[in-house]
């Protein structure tokens, strides 16, 4: 096969798989394979794609994900990951996991992965969320595994995550997980508990934005917003127009079988009065069922 007329930004292994630079293969061919030469049959990134093939349909154990690799043989051949008729043995994936992958290594190598496949030059949303781990409580306990993440909403990039002891250490592991991601032009959201000036402030150093909600925990700063805007909801019930500085859009959906009306309203009146980080408009939503 001719081999000459490949992209710049291609590759090709030794079954003449044409790869792009940069893929998630490129990566796995990067990572230091530490096995002995001898007896070696399957390169490292080959046996990671089929263990990742693997987990994402469902295989959890060794045993598992040699069964399932083997019984697509064909196609792997077909694909050109391989040129054997035949597939790893479970023992050849439980050496790998033991002995050859270093778990925070892999980790940050996904990491970087996964941002460097983020679209260049339009801002991208963040959320950051922690959630209590399926399976993970013990007999008798009260509270399994808990996980705060950085992810992108929509694609299922996950950047970053830490575990937690409790709910309430969200704030203070919260910080330390922004400073693995990029943030220069993102917008990071997250729930309430977040609403923190030490946080804002991070995220704007490094060249991003923020979009939070303020409630109980903020209490002067949620005063100040519901102030700003009964005011102004008051005015437009007696039939005055928008007062400047506020702007107001409504959409209205038909969902799951009901009319939900949705009105967000915004203002920067507060910028200068608000002692919050940067502060551009601050907002208030109603939903009408």
């Amino acid at each position: 096969m001719d081999y000459t007329n490949l992209k710049p930004k291609q590759d090709v292994n030794k079954c003449g798989l044409i790869y792009e630079l940069g893929s998630l293969y490129d990566y796995f061919n990067h990572i230091d394979d530490n096995r002995g030469r001898r007896g070696r049959q399957y390169p490292l990134a080959t046996l990671l794609i089929w263990m990742m093939l693997a987990k994402l349909c469902g295989e959890d154990k060794p045993s598992g994900m040699a069964e399932w690799v083997a019984h697509r043989k064909e196609l792997w051949v077909e694909y050109q990951l391989t040129d054997k008729a035949r597939t790893a043995s479970h023992m050849t994936y439980r050496r790998v996991l033991q002995d050859t992958l270093n778990a925070e290594e892999f980790e940050q190598m996904i990491k970087q992965y996964h941002q460097q496949k983020l679209s260049q030059g339009q801002e991208i949303v963040l959320s950051m969320d922690g959630k209590a781990i399926r399976g993970t409580i013990p007999h008798g306990e009260y509270r399994g595994t808990f996980l705060l993440a950085i992810y992108v909403p929509r694609q299922g990039l996950v950047l970053a995550q830490a575990s937690i002891d409790r709910k309430e250490n969200e704030i203070v592991v919260a910080p330390h997980l922004l400073r693995q991601v990029s943030l220069a032009g993102t917008i990071v959201i997250a729930d309430a508990m977040h609403t923190q000036k030490v946080m804002c402030r991070e995220v704007i150093e490094v060249g991003g934005d923020y979009v939070l909600t303020a409630k109980d925990n903020q209490a002067r700063t949620r005063w100040a917003i519901e102030k700003l805007f009964v005011n102004e909801i008051c005015n437009l019930q007696k039939g005055a127009p928008l007062s400047q500085n506020f702007q107001m859009a409504v959409k209205t959906e038909k969902r799951h079988g009901r009319l939900e009306k949705r009105t967000i309203m915004t203002s920067s009146l507060l910028n200068d009065y608000l002692d919050w980080p940067s502060l551009a408009q601050v907002f208030r939503i109603e939903n009408i069922i």
